[in-house]
Formats: structure tokens, C-alpha cells, sequence
């Protein structure tokens, strides 16, 4: 059986210039003891509860003390996708797909219109040519005939 520890302070800091979660049971004393070992921007939230890593974490993303606070937000992503909390986003391989253009929502009409109406043309232009061919073959017939 495994013990879960928890927490009922949560926070930031910030040594060597790179940003860490913090917790705590007793935030005065974390609070002394990071001053202590030189870090800066601290910045510790009781919770008011004892809660697990993971809830507290979940907890100071909501906090308002942590909502503008982008590097404090992007720590607790990364522990929360580190813990299996919430999944990585997963990242597009190969080449971006092209934007299809979108035809104006009256195009069809047009295009079918404009079918239709060069059908009608290749129809009439056909008749044209049976008649013409129709009129060359009878002369060509009645010369032979009367010939």
C-alpha cells in the first residue's frame, strides 16, 4: 500500500534563474527555508485543503494569484503532462496540408447554367452538321442520278 503525501501550499520559485513547483504543509517555514537557499519570486498559495500533488497543482492553475502568470502556468502544464494528468499535444508530422478554396456558395448554380448552356450549343451546332452533311450528301446523290 502506498502513502500519498499532500500538500496544503502550493507555489513558485525561482533559483539559478529557473522557475520550480513548491509545496508545503507549513508555508512560513517554506517560505523561510527557500529565502534561505536564494530563491527569488517566491510565490506560495495555502490551499485550505490537503491535497495530492496532482489536485494541487490542478488547484493553482485556477488560483488567480497563478492565472497571469505565464511561466507559472507553463511549469504546471509540464508537471501535470509529466504525472500523466492531461495528455501532450501531439505534435503534426510531415508538411502542413493546403488550404482548399472554398467556391462561392452560388458557384455551382453558375457552373450548372453554363453547362447547360454549352450543351445546348454542341446540340444545336450537331444538328447544324447532320443538316449540312444530310443537304452535301442528297446534291451529290442527285448529280450522280441525273449524271
Amino acid at each position: 500500500m502506498t502513502n500519498i503525501k499532500t500538500f496544503n501550499t502550493v507555489g513558485v520559485s525561482r533559483q539559478h534563474g529557473k522557475i520550480k513547483i513548491r509545496m508545503a504543509n507549513d508555508i512560513e517555514w517554506r517560505q523561510f527555508m527557500l529565502t534561505k537557499e536564494g530563491h527569488v519570486d517566491i510565490l506560495l498559495v495555502n490551499l485550505g485543503e490537503q491535497l495530492s500533488k496532482e489536485e494541487a497543482v490542478l488547484r493553482a492553475m485556477e488560483l488567480p494569484e497563478f492565472e497571469n502568470h505565464e511561466e507559472a502556468q507553463a511549469v504546471f502544464h509540464d508537471y501535470l503532462v509529466k504525472a500523466g494528468v492531461i495528455e501532450k499535444p501531439k505534435k503534426k508530422r510531415g508538411r502542413p496540408a493546403k488550404a482548399k478554396a472554398e467556391a462561392p456558395a452560388d458557384a455551382a448554380e453558375d457552373t450548372t447554367s453554363t453547362l447547360a448552356e454549352t450543351l445546348d450549343e454542341v446540340a444545336a451546332l450537331a444538328a447544324a452538321a447532320e443538316e449540312t452533311v444530310a443537304d452535301a450528301v442528297a446534291e451529290e446523290v442527285a448529280e450522280a442520278v441525273a449524271g
